[in-house]
């Protein structure tokens, strides 16, 4: 198993239909990983937090936000003691995610968002993140170079996450890709 080399909190939003439906991946464990990133440039994973535990007016959420200081779960992953949860990170009407993997990502992927800009060192961040996707894919034994796909990928006529992050720093999401493979060499016993 990876080594823990990051704190994950687990500090959880309210159950409510539109962003917290309380009801397991339908997989169980995570089939999937969506790279997704904030679009919410300057924005912290705390600032994620509240806003998803206040939001009312549409359904969106996913179950993780990670900043330069902190990996924050918001929904259970399954990660801690409480089972898998989903949340509604990707359109359930695009049908890529069902054509790719077999199923809708709201019902057997995670949600994994990186928080950039602003004040937020990338950089730091980066490397939670890519720690964070490394230690989920050997948890469950997903090999990241075909299960990481970015929400672009899942939704190309609407979402650029997280390629819009990754080009700040000059990445791609193949760097992304290679990135979490070689941490899930490099960071085992």
């Amino acid at each position: 198993m990876i080594k823990n080399k990051y704190q994950i909190e687990r500090r959880y939003i309210d159950v409510r239909h539109n962003v917290r439906p309380g009801t397991r991946l339908t997989s169980g464990t995570p089939g999937f990983l969506v790279a997704h990133d904030t679009g919410n440039p300057g924005a912290t994973a705390d600032n994620h937090f509240d806003y998803f535990q206040t939001l009312k007016d549409r359904s969106a959420s996913a179950q993780v936000f990670i900043d330069d200081k902190k990996i924050l779960e918001i929904i259970p992953t399954g990660t801690g003691a409480d089972p898998e949860e989903k949340a509604w990170h990707v359109l359930y009407n695009v049908s890529t995610d069902n054509d790719r993997f077999g199923d809708d990502a709201n019902d057997i992927a995670l949600g994994v968002d990186l928080c950039y800009g602003g004040e937020i060192d990338f950089a730091a961040a980066y490397d939670r993140f890519v720690w964070y996707l490394a230690y989920c894919c050997d948890k469950w034994g997903l090999n990241p170079l075909t299960h990481i796909p970015s929400h672009k990928q899942l939704d190309p006529a609407r979402k650029r996450d997280c390629n819009q992050a990754l080009a700040m720093a000059g990445k791609t999401l193949k760097d992304l890709l290679y990135d979490v493979a070689t941490e899930i060499k490099d960071s085992r016993p």
